[in-house]
């Protein structure tokens, strides 16, 4: 029997995800499932291309504590089938498709539709990663101070503007430069800001500054 690598993701305000994933000769065979009310649900099967190895938990490369098992889900009811949508729509296979299937797992399993109003009061204040700070002010600006790298900036493609959270996503934009973008905002605590990560980071965290 097959080992796969295990992962339980767990939200603040949602049901835990499982994310399972194994290694299928240059390819990594993905599921992710959660429980709900005793029941399984079978969220998202896919086939991307790369190794279990360039999986890290963040943008510091740290590594995820996986768990090894035999028992993995598999049903002929999955509310992604991206085997099949890839066939019909020609999406991408690489491994930065993973955080599309994080978000959207993340979605169905949520249980607390206050998300949104929860996270604009969590997120205000400012946030870094060691070499920039984010800064939510209570007026709804939105800076970046940069230090040593663009990487935020890369993220939200703008460096200071307005910003909004609706439906989960964390909006910032500049009227001027009629630019901004969309982050799933994965989750918020009194200490830690995390966005979805890519090119194999699962996540994207803030650490909470305290002046």
């Amino acid at each position: 029997m097959d080992t796969w690598h295990l992962i339980e993701i767990n939200h603040t305000q949602k049901n835990a995800i499982h994310l399972y994933c194994k290694e299928d000769e240059g390819a990594v065979q993905i599921r992710i499932t959660s429980i709900l009310d005793d029941n399984v649900l079978y969220l998202v099967k896919d086939v991307l291309i790369g190794s279990v190895v360039d999986l890290s938990l963040n943008q510091n490369k740290e590594p995820i504590e996986w768990k090894l098992t035999k028992n993995y889900p598999e049903s002929e009811n999955w509310t992604f089938n991206m085997l099949v949508s890839r066939e019909r729509d020609g999406h991408q296979n690489g491994m930065d498709f993973l955080k599309y299937h994080i978000a959207n797992a993340m979605n169905k399993t949520q249980k607390n539709r206050g998300f949104s109003k929860y996270a604009k009061k969590k997120i205000i204040g400012k946030w870094g990663n060691g070499d920039s700070e984010l800064v939510f002010d209570i007026s709804g600006r939105f800076f970046i101070k940069k230090h040593n790298t663009n990487e935020p900036e890369r993220l939200f493609y703008i460096s200071e503007g307005d910003w909004n959270i609706s439906s989960n996503m964390l909006v910032v934009w500049d009227s001027n430069l009629n630019s901004g973008s969309r982050q799933l905002l994965v989750d918020v605590f009194d200490d830690k800001l995390i966005f979805l990560g890519d090119h194999g980071q699962l996540f994207y965290t803030f650490e909470r500054i305290i002046n």
